[in-house]
């Protein structure tokens, strides 16, 4: 439950989400910015100076949503059946990174074969692995 809560901007409206993530992204940005002052390497998601690279990006909000939020979500509706419509809108936010990462990715779709080839999910039994 406390990790439902922790991502539950994703099963917001979408522009509640969108401006969650945006927040996010400028809070990562500072920590890059933070980390280039001290001459620190800048983790991954921080650095405000590469383009399309913050959370507020589609590609890197659907693999967040299709390895974390997603199995999640749908094993948390499974068990509390009157929550399905955060696990709707939820999918509803993932279509709208999913557009927004096409705008961008020419190899959107190569992506989309090897992501479904590293990861099993088997919700029955809540397993998740990486084949990798």
């Amino acid at each position: 439950a406390i990790k439902v809560a922790d991502l539950g901007h994703t099963a917001l409206p979408q522009a509640a989400h969108v401006t969650w993530v945006e927040g996010l992204q400028e809070e990562f940005f500072r920590q890059g910015d933070e980390e280039k002052r001290r001459r620190f390497p800048i983790s991954p998601l921080c650095n405000r100076h590469k383009l399309r690279n913050g959370p507020a990006a589609g590609e890197n909000q659907t693999g967040f949503f299709e390895v974390i939020c997603k199995p999640m979500f749908s094993s948390w509706s499974e068990r509390f059946p009157a929550c399905s419509p955060l696990e709707q809108q939820l999918f509803a936010n993932f279509e709208y990174w999913t557009e927004d990462s096409k705008k961008s990715d020419p190899n959107y779709e190569s992506y989309q074969v090897l992501l479904k080839k590293m990861v099993v999910v088997d919700q029955a039994n809540d397993i998740y692995v990486s084949e990798f």
